[in-house]
């Protein structure tokens, strides 16, 4: 039962764009994860720019470092 939670700055993305990106995300674990396509959920949160230290990196990146699959490129 994956579930992936997207947080990112705000981006208008028409829902074409937000299904797309759904379906692209659900193809890649049902691929590398064995999923089915009925298991996966995603959500996407959009955290504004002024927020995301305090409410995404502090709390979900730095403290998780060691378990992220993909590090981010920047440091706070």
């Amino acid at each position: 039962m994956p579930h992936i939670e997207i947080k990112a700055f705000p981006r208008e993305l028409t829902d074409e764009q937000e299904t797309a990106l759904a379906i692209v995300l659900t193809e890649v674990l049902e691929q590398h994860m064995q999923s089915k396509e009925s298991a996966v959920s995603i959500a996407l949160k959009y955290i504004p720019q002024a927020e995301w230290k305090a409410s995404v990196w502090d709390t979900q990146i730095a403290p998780e470092m060691d378990d992220l699959i993909k590090k981010p490129g920047y440091k706070m």
